[in-house]
């Protein structure tokens, strides 16, 4: 081969392989319209100068979803938990896109959520108990429904098909959980992750035994329609600060799961209306000022497994079991 074409030939290797490192470096599951954030929107108010034309469209976009809650009845938004929001799916990325997103912090960046947490907590205990065992229920049995949809779309077409939202209400299931977290008892959570898990396990088996060729990797990740890890853990810290005193939750989460204070972030929930919520500009930073008459609650969470020592999947998987441990022990205790 003559020397100028083998020149030719490895410049085109290489630019392929440059394109290749760029797709894969991209974050996942990001509209095409949104990928230019400013990070500017992460620095304290006082340290901004006049708004960009990004920010601009995204304070239109907070001010729309505010008023989308405020136009819902208290049913309507729990109804409402499986559609798709920008702001929400936008929310919990990690930087270092090595992680998927932090499914808890989508969920506490969910004005939705907040709406109802605020609206639960005015209610009686029993009622509210009630209210969040019920909806979950609803949002299973319609996450179930989706995922089923996709596995019979995998058996026909051999493709994933995200068109079928299980993704949406795989994140109303989890809004779901955390408020079972908050307002049921210690062992409805357990019951609840166990059988959220239980369906997505079933459709990531139904869709690999229709694989006409086996993959390397699942084709669906657990991720997309189960409870990862990560979030198991963080709603094991979340249902053990609402259910003991501080110091005794401290003393279970690193007794029983054997995480360190230092692997974890407080964040706060806000309210549904609040001008600002830490969420609100999308990225784990959670830099934008919250007034503290503003916030619901707030939560002591594992950002991302970076922050925890020996971070590898078996770690990971114990933490998350140590957690749900953690929470049948206080389950135990109030029999």
């Amino acid at each position: 081969m003559p020397a100028a074409r083998r020149k030719l030939l490895g410049a085109a290797v290489i630019a392929i392989a440059a394109m290749i490192n760029i797709a894969l470096l991209w974050p996942r599951n990001r509209p095409a319209a949104d990928t230019a954030f400013d990070h500017s929107l992460d620095a304290p108010a006082s340290q901004l100068g006049p708004r960009s034309a990004a920010e601009t469209l995204q304070q239109d976009r907070i001010d729309q979803f505010i008023a989308r809650v405020r136009s819902l009845s208290l049913a309507e938004v729990e109804e409402n938990l499986p559609e798709p929001e920008l702001l929400v799916s936008l929310a919990g990325e990690s930087l270092s896109g090595n992680e998927y997103p932090n499914r808890f912090v989508r969920v506490l960046a969910d004005r939705r959520v907040s709406r109802l947490y605020d609206e639960y907590t005015a209610m009686p205990a029993s009622r509210a108990r009630s209210r969040a065992s019920a909806l979950f229920e609803r949002m299973l049995a319609q996450h179930e429904s989706r995922v089923d949809k996709a596995v019979a779309a995998y058996r026909e077409r051999g493709a994933v098909d995200y068109g079928t939202g299980f993704e949406d209400s795989n994140h109303a299931l989890a809004a779901a959980t955390f408020l079972v977290s908050q307002f049921a008892s210690p062992e409805d959570v357990v019951v609840a992750a166990e059988r959220w898990r239980s369906v997505a396990r079933a459709g990531i088996a139904a869709i690999e035994a229709a694989q006409k060729v086996k993959l390397p990797v699942p084709p669906l990740p657990e991720w997309a329609i189960g409870p990862d890890d990560l979030f198991i853990l963080n709603i094991g810290l979340a249902t053990l600060r609402a259910n003991q005193e501080r110091d005794e939750s401290q003393r279970s989460v690193e007794d029983v799961i054997n995480l360190q204070a230092r692997a974890r972030t407080e964040v706060a929930l806000v309210r549904w209306d609040a001008e600002t919520s830490p969420f609100d500009f999308t990225h784990t930073h959670m830099g934008a000022p919250v007034d503290d008459q503003d916030v619901l609650a707030r939560f002591d969470i594992v950002q991302s497994w970076s922050h925890v020592p020996a971070n590898t999947p078996e770690s990971q998987t114990g933490f998350a079991r140590r957690s749900l441990s953690a929470v049948r022990l206080l389950a135990d205790q109030d029999e």
